[in-house]
């Protein structure tokens, strides 16, 4: 199923795509963190064509974060969701974005999961079918700028009307 950036979530805040990321959400938050954030270095690819782990550095920050600030994770998972809402012109705002993650950050990890997953497939099935898929992905070198060219001087010419 090809996504367009439709300017909206591809699953609503309670969809979790199944138990399996429901329960991920709520019990092994951390983990299911990692893997948002692999999907969306990676996109469109699938985790498992770039060697995801779910023990990751990602997983493994967020767990540190939870653990020193007593909770405070949820504010790397604000920074990810308006980096993902922003790069695929889904309509929000900060303000949105920090109120869902503050109030349930599974709900809306678990959201971004999916999100991901149905826009990678899509993104893959656009690439089978022979037309241009679009990577999303970062470039690693900055635009390079062209001096201006030296200004050419022009001559005209003036004829003479007898």
């Amino acid at each position: 199923m090809a996504v367009p950036n439709t300017g909206q979530w591809t699953a609503g805040i309670c969809d979790c795509g199944g138990c399996g990321p429901c329960m991920g959400a709520f019990f092994c938050y951390s983990c299911l963190y990692g893997r948002v954030v692999h999907r969306n270095k990676h996109f469109p690819r699938t985790p498992e064509e770039t060697g995801f782990s779910y023990v990751n550095s990602d997983c493994l920050i967020m767990t540190l974060v939870n653990y020193v600030t007593g909770g405070c994770g949820w504010i790397l998972q604000l920074m990810k969701r308006t980096e993902q809402r922003e790069r695929f012109g889904i309509e929000g705002s900060g303000l949105n974005d920090c109120c869902c993650t503050f109030c349930c950050s599974p709900c809306t990890l678990a959201q971004a999961n999916l999100d991901l997953k149905t826009r990678a497939e899509g993104a893959r099935l656009l690439d089978q079918n022979g037309a241009p898929a679009q990577t999303y992905e970062k470039q690693e070198t900055g635009m390079v700028y062209q001096p201006p060219a030296a200004p050419v001087e022009v001559q005209h010419v003036h004829e003479e009307k007898h």
